[in-house]
């Protein structure tokens, strides 16, 4: 309106004679301040369709590729004065959409790892998927993002962890503990004199009770099937010490 005013204005002035330079001067003024408007409103009309192409975007592509066209739109759009709210809202934008993929693709990532430990007791892809999971969840925080169920898979997948390697490690002190109480050489030897003066029987007896023990909870906890499959061996050798 102000620029049709001003336009209006010029011929006017051109009517009446007024001088030229003037004229020439606000008609200048006038055809940078359209020219300011023009490109106001294609950089509006840029961000507006670069922000419907990001949100066609799948999280893999975002997550790839992030969205150049509209962070580009965005620049443009500081450097032509665009108003403050609408370049905020476009960033915000980008920042959501970004840390929304990211958190799409972590969860994803820690329930497949999760999955397949359950079948493969290979905790690796699973401390993996954890610490990949523990930045994202703060971004996601940051912007805003509901994380309640992300939370609750990192919260779980933790306290799996957590327990496979308690569980793992009583195992192996377990083991060690039987093996320091068996005679050497075993329920063959051990008929010998010798080796009955320095053999203790309530020592194995107990060492074989925290190994059976021991076996059960890392059965439970996920513990990979060699190490349980050699505490086995060693209580069919320590049993028959024991009888």
């Amino acid at each position: 309106a102000r620029s049709a005013d001003l336009a209006a204005h010029i011929e006017a002035a051109l009517a009446a004679y007024v001088d030229s330079s003037a004229c020439e001067e606000a008609r200048l003024l006038l055809l940078n301040a359209s020219k300011h408007h023009t490109q106001r409103a294609t950089t509006m009309r840029t961000l507006t369709q670069e922000i419907a192409r990001m949100e066609r975007m799948t999280d893999a592509q975002l997550l790839a590729r992030g969205a150049p066209k509209l962070s580009a739109a965005i620049e443009e759009a500081i450097e032509n004065h665009v108003h403050t709210s609408l370049v905020s809202t476009a960033q915000s934008k980008v920042d959501v959409a970004l840390a929304r993929a990211a958190l799409n693709v972590a969860v994803r990532t820690t329930t497949d790892a999760l999955s397949s430990f359950y079948q493969s007791t290979n905790v690796e892809p699973v401390n993996l998927a954890i610490e990949r999971l523990r930045p994202v969840l703060e971004v996601a925080t940051r912007v805003g993002l509901k994380t309640t169920e992300a939370r609750e898979l990192y919260s779980k997948a933790t306290g799996i962890m957590h327990k496979q390697k308690t569980a793992t490690d009583q195992l192996v002190k377990a083991v060690q503990s039987t093996r320091s109480a068996m005679p050497p050489g075993g329920a063959n030897v051990l008929r010998a004199v010798q080796q009955r003066r320095s053999f203790r029987p309530e020592a194995l007896q107990a060492a074989v009770m925290d190994l059976e023990a021991a076996v059960i909870a890392a059965k439970k906890a996920y513990v990979p099937n060699e190490l349980i499959r050699e505490a086995n061996l060693l209580l069919t050798d320590a049993r028959a010490v024991t009888r």
